[in-house]
């Protein structure tokens, strides 16, 4: 069942006009990005524009912003059954409260990454682009786009989407999960301004990604790969004995 009710809600936002228009808003942007990469390098500088930490960062800034897109997909899934006062109907039907919201949220979630997804792949075919200037990309690893977004955009946007949408259920109000995004943006300002909060607690991942890779190399940005691992944590206390992990 809440397979079944996961793609309702899914096939209902993909095909809505707002998710439509957002991911060709990123497939545009990122493809330009792309394919004009040597208008946006640094000239000076020797790191790709689809290098992957380029690609890391890239996805780590989109987060950053689409946590503000984040509510009319998360809260819009349940309040809109309360807009249109049906949310009654449908608990009174068998279907049990948490497998409900779980459907509901599942649905949701894979909508909102969907539409997030049109950026790597905007980036993608902007590297396939027959005028791309070549001297600024590097050799198309399809593995390097996967990493970043599976592996680092979608946990990020996952702490997200779950905070707005246990605030929509709880208050049942669309302004309180926009207050709640606002909250995590500036949560992570302050993580961002100050040594006195570590860079894990930093819902989009981006302090960390500073902090692991401030003395990497441009060879290393252009072949490290950001990795979960042990070594990396304990790295950030070395750098940072304040913070804790």
């Amino acid at each position: 069942m809440i397979i079944r009710i996961a793609w309702f809600e899914y096939r209902y936002m993909t095909r809505s006009i707002s998710t439509l228009v957002l991911a060709a808003l990123l497939l545009g942007l990122s493809f330009l990005l792309t394919a004009n990469s040597s208008e946006f390098l640094d000239k000076g500088g020797n790191v790709y524009i689809n290098s992957p930490y380029m690609i890391t960062l890239s996805l780590m800034i989109l987060g950053i912003f689409s946590s503000l897109i984040t509510p009319s997909f998360m809260a819009d899934a349940i309040l809109k059954d309360q807009e249109h006062r049906f949310a009654g109907v449908l608990y009174a039907t068998p279907v049990g409260e948490s497998v409900y919201l779980s459907g509901r949220f599942l649905g949701a979630f894979l909508a909102l990454m969907t539409a997030l997804a049109a950026a790597p792949l905007g980036m993608i075919l902007g590297q396939l682009w027959p005028w791309a200037d070549r001297a600024s990309l590097a050799p198309l690893n399809l593995a390097h786009y996967g990493i970043a977004f599976f592996g680092f955009l979608l946990p990020s946007m996952l702490v997200v989407a779950c905070f707005i949408f246990s605030v929509a259920v709880i208050t049942r109000r669309s302004l309180y999960t926009y207050l709640a995004a606002f909250a995590m943006l500036v949560l992570y300002m302050v993580v961002s301004e100050t040594n006195a909060i570590g860079p894990l607690w930093d819902p989009f991942m981006h302090r960390i990604l500073e902090e692991y890779t401030r003395y990497w190399t441009a060879a290393e940005r252009n072949t490290r790969m950001l990795q979960y691992d042990a070594r990396g944590a304990r790295s950030l206390n070395i750098l940072h004995p304040s913070y804790s992990v």
